[in-house]
């Protein structure tokens, strides 16, 4: 079963007004912590991901798991991943975005797109 992940700490992507101003479409499982993410991505069976840096006090951030993607996208580790991104934070959402850039041009180089 593959699995669209939605990662945010507070906008629950089954709220109407969530999906209209942040692009959820309800269906994606709701996760809080990157931890989580992570986990699901090792199995192998992550196939798009919604990005929110900000996930709460004490929590590693949306951009840390981007760039764990990256690297594991660099060394050909995990399947490639859809991705967007739903985060308010700017600066963040520039990280995010080269990240995953950085991993579908490694997953291009493995032939794995």
């Amino acid at each position: 079963m593959q699995i669209d992940i939605w990662l945010d700490d507070e906008r629950d992507p089954t709220d109407e007004f969530i999906q209209r101003e942040f692009g959820a479409n309800g269906n994606e499982l709701w996760l809080k912590t990157t931890k989580e993410c992570a986990e699901l991505i090792r199995q192998g069976n992550v196939r798009s991901i919604s990005f929110d840096n900000d996930l709460g006090y004490n929590q590693t951030e949306g951009r840390k798991l981007a760039r764990w993607i990256e690297s594991q996208a660099h060394d050909n580790k995990i399947k490639p991943i859809a991705w967007r991104v739903h985060t308010q934070n700017t600066i963040a959402y520039v990280e995010i975005c080269k990240a995953m850039q950085n991993a579908d041009k490694y997953w291009k180089e493995h032939n794995a797109l």
